[in-house]
């Protein structure tokens, strides 16, 4: 059995424009920052902002080929999930824009999984729709309880993420699982 693993924003998909984007939110929560405020309070600070963008802005695909690719992996009976630094409460906004892009990974997800929000100290956690939003916590920690809870053990896990920090922390699971 395999699991793929894919990142969602900057990896399958972006907003059309800049406002709202990854970029944009690391920028303005570092200058929320800069006024003194803690990270947490800065992401409490822009948190209903970059809802109200989110849940505004037109989504496009990072590539034409990304929601067939996803699809095709799907057919061969992979498990094939979405996880995401975003906060859970970005999730029914996240959904309904995977879904207009054709891209549904409940298709493939996990199905009746339920994982402790207290795994993830400090980070709010919410598996929906076959995507585990994690609010920014460690990633790797995150697969780790999600193997725990759901008792699989894929024989290879591929993650597909923009961000190095995150396929590292990855492999750091993989190892201690001795998974490829």
């Amino acid at each position: 059995h395999d699991l793929v693993i894919v990142d969602l924003d900057n990896t399958v998909f972006r907003e059309v424009q800049m406002l709202g984007t990854d970029e944009w939110y690391a920028h303005a929560h570092h200058q929320e920052m800069a006024k003194g405020l803690s990270k947490r309070d800065a992401h409490e600070v822009l948190k209903p902002l970059n809802a109200a963008i989110k849940s505004a802005s037109q989504m496009k695909l990072m590539e034409p080929g990304i929601a067939h690719l996803i699809g095709k992996l799907q057919g061969q009976r992979l498990t094939v999930i979405g996880l995401t630094a975003r906060h859970p409460d970005l999730n029914k906004i996240t959904l309904r824009g995977l879904k207009s892009l054709g891209v549904d990974f409940s298709k493939s997800g996990f199905v009746g999984v339920e994982i402790d929000k207290a795994a993830m100290p400090g980070h709010d956690f919410l598996y929906a729709g076959g995507v585990a939003f994690v609010d920014g916590a460690h990633k790797g920690k995150v697969l780790k309880e999600i193997l725990l809870k759901t008792g699989v053990r894929p024989k290879r896990i591929v993650a597909v993420d923009d961000r190095i920090h995150h396929i590292e922390s990855y492999v750091e699971t993989l190892q201690e699982f001795a998974i490829q």
